[in-house]
């Protein structure tokens, strides 16, 4: 019985509510670490190492939990990917399975549900709109799809100025200022 609720919303008539409790299901866990040139050239190492490290931790998440986890890797067009498993041994064991789609209509055909899906990227390449319209195959909402994008950046960080905001690229250390004010570079960049 949830007395807090059933004191809130009965004064006169006395009638309780109660909460039913379900179990947790099991998750599956897919992280899918785009492997398109901005990733993957030699000035973008850092973007490997942190897509990577992330990888890794949501596989050692699920394997805490014994939830089956997979592993893909994918550009426009072309997806290679682990099976499943439920421990790192497993994982490292896996074959690479290549096919030649799109990664969310191969993942339609997969049938999902119960499932938490990592797309990590830097969103540099052909993320338009057409392309991520193919989410909808997933039926989401329905199958307990939920989805967690990771956007890699090579920008350092930003301080905040007077009217303005300076972005710092981690290699080349440039400083690259924008304006705040209506009309200036921030707003422009906005609108592309």
């Amino acid at each position: 019985i949830d007395w807090a609720t059933s004191a809130r919303l009965s004064e006169d008539n006395f009638s309780f509510v109660s909460k039913t409790f379900s179990p947790e299901r099991e998750i599956s866990v897919i992280c899918a670490v785009e492997e398109c040139l901005s990733m993957t050239m030699s000035v973008a190492e850092r973007k490997r190492k942190y897509a990577a490290v992330l990888a890794w931790l949501f596989a050692f998440s699920a394997f805490r939990y014994r939830d089956p986890f997979r592993l893909m890797s994918f550009s426009f067009n072309d997806v290679k990917t682990t099976g499943w498993s439920r421990t790192e041994e497993r994982l490292r064991a896996s074959l690479i399975e290549k096919t030649r789609r799109n990664l969310f209509l191969y993942l339609s055909e997969l049938n999902l549900s119960n499932t938490l899906l990592i797309v990590v990227s830097d969103f540099f390449s052909r993320w338009d709109e057409e392309y991520i319209q193919k989410l909808r195959h997933l039926n989401m909402q329905n199958k307990n799809i939920r989805c967690l994008f990771i956007a890699l950046d090579e920008w350092e960080g930003f301080e905040s100025t007077a009217h303005s905001v300076a972005f710092k690229d981690p290699e080349s250390r440039a400083v690259k200022m924008f304006s705040l004010r209506a009309g200036g570079e921030a707003e422009r960049e906005a609108e592309m």
